[in-house]
């Protein structure tokens, strides 16, 4: 206690009454504490200026400032700091922590005065004192501070906020602090009225709508505290998404991490102080040009009524020369009254699609900036997401879109543009790209790529980056920028396997699918991924004779439970002595006609075990290979029924039967319906089957697949395919859907927690395990199928 006194106590107090602030001049460079009487509030802050600095950094104080100053008010959170910045610091503390023994107040006030708005009265006058424009103001804060950070960067126009954790909502924050504030403030309302009559105060949003006006806003959120990002960071996202047209929206930056151990506490001091020097407005683009000069393509559509917004944001970025292409160059020039210190060319062209390569080609830069017509950009994250590009350290500058997808999956899990544009990039060698894709604008790319590749490719963004990708140039990921329109990504709510395809997410699979039909046909039709040592040429001698090195007949039972069909359950085996007992007496309990395992590659009793229990047995020396042994058990079979399951783990009976009995009832495909357990973020190998059922327009089947076992097929649909397609079973599940049979996922089984993990198929040091190389490299050849016997503008209705 004594300690906090002696700290507050170290700096110098000046005392004055709100009508002095006008005539008080700052000459001091010492810290201290400033309190102003207005109206019979005390209002104080704690200063510390810097003459020749250009910025002010202004900290507002949450729950955590009152432990670290136990004595009370004033709180100045994190006073410490101030000599980690060489910038004017200014804290302010909230009057409302007098009206009672609270630890936090939000800046409510009282009915008839919101001291938030009071305090960004005197901050606007303390600036024109220390002659700052509020472009230079950053405000921080973390949780409640967070809170009056947001409020007070919308009353000063110009500024930004970064806030950490905030609350955006007091009506949705724990219930007994905001009780206690709104009975000091707010006396003898109850929470309904405060929240009819003074919602612009407790809702950030509200506050946001009522002065029509968002400023620039560097989100930081931990994901690991669930409630925040429920109750907090999504409401706020959607509200912002509500905004009406008249509503000046600034940049909006959503940056996400994880500390479960953290939860809802703010980052740690060294981590918080790296963000504040970041997202602080003291550098110019000038400062990391190093003598690269920037070019501006904005597209501008029908809707013109952003753009004089947009310039204005980047008069600060300073480039050589901005460029509009629209599709009315006289309207769009008229529609200009922002005064722009770049040269500014307008050109016109009605194509979209052509506007880049139009607006590229005439550019002088040694970068171009596409940006949308119909998005502001908040312009220091602007010139934060530039910078690896003018600095040289990369080619091509993607947005990093990880915040927006992760607003969408709440609504749509997972969106279809987040699967072609994960796969796309995956196929390309760039996992470290995710999502992001040219589709979306802004991207950046330096003229020597767009030479390289050629202007015109620009018409399609997504055959652009494969092109620039594999020519070799390099591709960074920047800083995420949410657009104030986050509607450029098809959308269809509770979509994963419930919706039709819209015309939307259509055009978005098309563009992706061409791009990879275009792969393909260069790259083979497995894109040149591993087989993983699957012997074909095995299923090519079984279609002209039998060469089994060892084949022995098993027993049986006549089935009485498929209205007189018969079943044969197919098994390939390599070294399961350990679980082959087990998983066929667990298949004898649903009457098969017949249990073939195939065994290939073993050296332990697998062949015996198996004789001894019943099965049919064929042996082959060499391992064959995944699928081959199920292609070579098909090709034995004898039943109306096939299921299908792997030697290394027993599957119980009542969740095999749900399969056969399908096939019973007139299914062709029954699969595993591993769509009952799938967690976002979906695993790769889930995203490359999604991908494959939409390219067939079955999206009904989510990620249910003949890759997993356990699986059922008809003799009819056996047939109509042909046993030899089974040796790669996406290429059997796209030939059966073309063909018309009836593919359904009916049960789901875990394969997961009991599948046997074999070190040298499932872990790899760099990039993906081979077994996941393998099961890509099937789909690709699942999908070069598909575009082979099926014209690409008839995949889809529409």
């Amino acid at each position: 206690m004594g300690r906090v006194i002696k700290l507050l106590d170290q700096y110098k107090k000046i005392n004055i009454s709100y009508e002095q602030l006008q005539q008080m001049n700052f000459q001091t460079t010492e810290p201290f504490i400033l309190k102003i009487d207005w109206d019979k509030v005390a209002y104080e802050f704690l200063i510390r200026i810097k003459h020749n600095a250009s910025n002010v950094i202004v900290f507002g104080s949450g729950a955590g400032g009152f432990q670290e100053q136990p004595i009370g008010p004033p709180i100045f959170h994190r006073h410490s700091w101030m000599e980690e910045f060489e910038d004017t610091v200014i804290y302010y503390n909230d009057p409302t922590l007098y009206h009672g023994e609270i630890s936090l107040g939000w800046g409510q006030g009282e009915l008839d005065r919101f001291y938030l708005q009071d305090i960004a009265n005197i901050l606007k006058l303390l600036l024109i004192k220390l002659q700052v424009d509020s472009k230079n103001v950053l405000f921080y804060g973390s949780s409640g501070g967070g809170f009056m950070s947001l409020i007070l960067a919308g009353f000063v126009k110009g500024s930004t906020a970064l806030v950490n954790n905030p609350q955006t909502n007091l009506m949705k924050w724990i219930p007994v602090p905001v009780n206690q504030v709104f009975n000091l403030s707010y006396p003898g309302l109850s929470r309904e009225e405060i929240e009819e009559k003074f919602g612009e105060r407790i809702n950030i949003t509200d506050f946001f709508k009522s002065i029509e006006y968002v400023p620039n806003i560097y989100f930081l959120q931990n994901v690991a505290c669930e409630f925040d990002v429920q109750n907090h960071l999504l409401p706020f996202i959607s509200g912002l998404e509500q905004m009406d047209e008249n509503t000046e929206v600034n940049q909006i930056l959503v940056d996400l991490y994880f500390d479960k151990k953290a939860g809802h506490a703010a980052l740690e001091k060294n981590e918080t102080i790296e963000y504040i020097k970041k997202v602080k407005p003291n550098q110019t683009v000038r400062e990391v040009k190093e003598g690269v000069e920037l070019s501006v393509v904005i597209v501008v559509g029908e809707q013109k009524s952003k753009l004089n917004r947009i310039l204005e944001k980047l008069n600060y970025l300073k480039p050589l020369e901005i460029i509009i292409v629209a599709d009315n160059r006289m309207n769009t020039i008229q529609s200009i009254t922002t005064i722009v210190e770049s040269n500014v060319v307008v050109i016109e062209e009605k194509n979209k699609c052509k506007a880049p390569v139009n607006g590229a080609r005439i550019a002088n830069g040694d970068a171009v900036l596409f940006l949308d017509g119909e998005d502001v950009v908040f312009s220091v994250e602007l010139a934060q997401f530039l910078k690896p590009l003018l600095k040289k350290e990369t080619d091509v500058i993607l947005n990093n879109a990880d915040s927006v997808y992760f607003e969408k999956m709440k609504i749509e899990w997972p969106s279809i543009a987040m699967v072609y544009r994960k796969v796309l990039n995956d196929v390309l060698g760039h996992m470290d790209l995710k999502y992001d894709s040219m589709l979306s604008m802004p991207y950046a790319i330096s003229k020597k790529v767009i030479e390289d590749i050629g202007y015109d490719i620009l018409q399609n963004p997504i055959l652009a980056q494969a092109t620039l990708i594999e020519k070799g140039w390099r591709v960074h990921t920047s800083s995420a920028i949410i657009k104030t329109s986050l509607n450029n990504i098809s959308t269809n709510k509770n979509s994963f396997s419930g919706n039709e395809l819209t015309k939307l997410e259509v055009r978005e699979i098309k563009k992706n699918v061409k791009v990879l039909e275009n792969w393909l046909q260069r790259k083979g039709d497995r894109g040149n991924y591993t087989d993983g040592g699957r012997k074909r040429e095995i299923i090519e001698q079984l279609k002209i004779q039998k060469n089994y090195l060892r084949f022995h007949k098993g027993w049986g039972m006549k089935s009485s439970i498929y209205n007189g069909k018969q079943l044969s359950i197919i098994i390939p085996a390599q070294n399961e002595e350990a679980t082959i007992k087990q998983v066929i007496l667990e298949a004898r309990k649903i009457e098969p006609k017949e249990i073939i395992v195939v065994i290939n590659g073993s050296t332990d009793r697998t062949e015996e075990i198996s004789k001894q229990l019943g099965a049919t047995v064929i042996v082959y020396q060499e391992a064959l290979g995944h699928d081959v042994g199920r292609a070579i058990g098909a090709q034995e079979a004898i039943g109306d029924i096939l299921l299908f399951i792997d030697a290394d783990f027993a599957i119980p009976a009542k969740d095999l039967h749900p399969l056969t009995q399908a096939v019973t009832d007139g299914v062709d495909i029954a699969l595993n319906d591993l769509n009952l357990n799938l967690r976002f973020p979906l695993y790769i190998v889930n995203i490359y089957k999604y991908m494959l059922n939409i390219a067939c327009n079955r999206k009904d089947l989510g990620v249910g697949s003949l890759v997993a076992v356990p699986h059922a097929i008809s003799r009819k649909c056996l047939e109509g395919i042909g046993w030899d397609t089974l040796h790669t079973s996406c290429i059997a599940q796209v030939k059966a859907i073309l063909e018309g049979y009836k593919v359904e996922c009916v049960h789901y089984v875990d394969v997961m927690k009991p599948n046997r993990i074999r070190p040298h198929e499932h872990f790899a040091t760099i990039g993906h395990p081979p077994a996941v190389l393998r099961i890509t490299g099937d789909h690709l050849e699942g999908l070069s199928y598909l575009l082979k016997h099926r014209n690409f503008k008839d995949l889809f209705l529409f």
